[in-house]
């Protein structure tokens, strides 16, 4: 069986995707004109759930924000992806009694990543996936079914699961957040190099279908264009294993770009050769692979 590639998301969603979801289609945001405004307090690269939930955290503290996404429509593998979101003492878990916590949570990443992640950053993800899930219900208005998954890794049920099992539930709401603060979301513009002044990053250059454009950021630059899993070079260059062989059904446009741009300037990498593979479907059909998968809904057990 041929493996299916999905690369961890950026920490601030703590989101376990899934592969394979709904057919929902979050539509696509106004493209770059000459125009366009281009100072602004904060820059985002990338309209995933990482980088709209940054650009919706920067807007709250009152900074001007505008976020660029290079393919034609918003969501990156949020929107692809199932949205389930692991979160230790949860509501659901309060209402059906399961004992949980961010210790537990904690060992599960810990083992579960053969005690090679960076502990400090797996506490970061344990202590705040609940107030992550609290938030995007709570205040994004996410909705959220009344039912859990149980995901390999977990020592107890504890992923969320969002209306229609799917990550466009997530993306909509965030994207009418973003509408709601005045925040700008340009899509078609490609993000081709980081500005630095004085050793400090102080801007994005990036392409649209208009021509060049270079925006500036007085208060920082937030790079959420995700991993790397439709870059088969760059997955080679890092896992030689990791070649065409192994199929992907990441975005198109998770090729590495921020990692890349980061790296021009001096920006240090870690652990890049560990990418995580989760056989899920085939990449044209849809067709399921994972028959482990039935579990996770209905509470089941597989008997061989």
């Amino acid at each position: 069986m041929k493996k299916v590639l999905i690369p961890a998301l950026a920490l601030t969603m703590a989101l376990s995707l899934a592969g394979c979801s709904k057919s929902d289609k979050t539509g696509s945001t106004a493209e770059t004109k000459e125009t366009v405004k281009t100072d602004y307090d904060v820059v985002v690269v990338g309209a995933g759930g990482a980088g709209l939930t940054a650009a919706i955290t920067a807007a709250e503290n009152g900074a001007s924000v505008v976020v660029v996404e290079k393919m034609a429509a918003i969501g990156g593998n949020t929107a692809l992806s199932g949205g389930e979101m692991a979160a230790p003492g949860n509501w659901l878990q309060q209402k059906e009694g399961i004992e949980d916590s961010t210790d537990k949570f904690y060992e599960d990443v810990m083992k579960g990543g053969d005690y090679k992640a960076n502990p400090e950053l797996v506490r970061v993800l344990a202590d705040n996936a609940l107030s992550a899930a609290e938030w995007l219900r709570d205040d994004i208005k996410v909705d959220f079914e009344d039912k859990m998954m149980f995901f390999g890794g977990h020592s107890v049920m504890r992923s969320l699961v969002p209306h229609n099992e799917s990550g466009v539930e997530i993306i909509k709401k965030l994207k009418a957040k973003a509408d709601e603060l005045g925040i700008t979301v340009l899509t078609n513009t490609k993000a081709t190099e980081l500005v630095e002044s004085d050793k400090k990053v102080t801007g994005v250059k990036a392409t649209t279908k208009d021509g060049d454009v270079t925006f500036t950021a007085s208060k920082g630059v937030v790079l959420a264009t995700g991993g790397f899993g439709s870059n088969i070079e760059m997955r080679k260059e890092y896992n030689p294993e990791m070649d065409e062989k192994i199929l992907s059904t990441c975005s198109p446009g998770s090729t590495g770009d921020g990692i890349v741009m980061a790296e021009k300037l001096g920006a240090a990498t870690v652990d890049m050769s560990y990418i995580q593979t989760y056989p899920t479907c085939d990449i044209t059909s849809g067709t399921l692979l994972y028959v482990g998968d039935v579990r996770l809904a209905g509470r089941s057990i597989l008997v061989n």
